[in-house]
């Protein structure tokens, strides 16, 4: 293309050579000409969730300081396509690495406030492994008094190395969470302070969840459950 003229048409398609003029062409919302991640729609006080690449930006946006945003999903989410082989182990290397969500605050009470809403769908593949024993992952690694409700996470892995500790599906470590109506069937690795729904919280109203997924104990854990790891007797369970 002549850099004159930037943008050609043809048979209804647009060809550039300017990645700066180009019409973005999304995959699991990334864009396969300049990997930008596609902003998902607000509606009605929801940020509309349909692809992979619409929850990274979500995560993003929450952890710039965006606390008390919901969300709710419009389709099931795959991160890896058949990420776990049928002993739990990984199928080769995953294509995406998830952030847990919240990770970079320094308290949970200082996290997540809002409602994440699956509307009954599902998300896929998450994959997120701790090479320095830091800690605080899953779908969000901290969480204030945030919402997750009518979500499953499937065939999904949450690792790491001795001392990672605060490890759930849905929430690592928690302030005063809500969960409705969730399943998980992860893989998850920790060392201590983990639970198949939430690894820890002050105050827990968990109703209606599932755990159906399998430990790998990192040491000599004392402090595990298959729902949540509390230490608070103000809890709904």
């Amino acid at each position: 293309l002549n850099p004159e003229h930037y943008r050609v048409y043809k048979s209804g398609n647009t060809y550039t050579n300017d990645e700066s003029k180009h019409s973005h062409l999304y995959i699991n919302g990334f864009c396969v000409v300049c990997n930008e991640i596609e902003e998902p729609k607000l509606v009605d006080e929801y940020y509309e969730i349909g692809n992979y690449g619409n929850l990274v930006w979500l995560q993003q946006y929450i952890d710039a300081g965006n606390v008390n945003i919901n969300a709710r999903l419009t389709a099931n989410i795959v991160a890896n396509e058949n990420l776990l082989n049928d002993n739990g182990s990984l199928n080769g290397t995953p294509s995406n690495t998830w952030t847990p969500i919240g990770r970079n605050f320094t308290l949970a009470a200082k996290s997540y406030n809002g409602t994440l809403d699956g509307a009954g769908h599902s998300i896929t593949g998450l994959f997120f492994y701790d090479t320095k024993g830091a800690g605080y992952y899953g779908l969000f690694a901290k969480m204030g008094r945030g919402t997750v409700k009518n979500l499953a996470i499937v065939d999904s892995f949450f690792g790491g190395v001795n001392k990672s500790n605060y490890v759930g599906t849905f929430v690592g470590e928690g302030y005063a969470v809500n969960l409705e109506n969730c399943y998980s069937n992860a893989i998850i690795y920790a060392s201590d302070y983990y639970g198949g729904i939430v690894g820890k919280t002050s105050v827990a109203n968990i109703r209606n969840c599932l755990y159906a997924g399998t430990f790998r104990i990192l040491g000599n854990s004392i402090y595990a459950d298959p729902i949540v790891k509390k230490n608070s007797t103000d809890n709904s369970i």
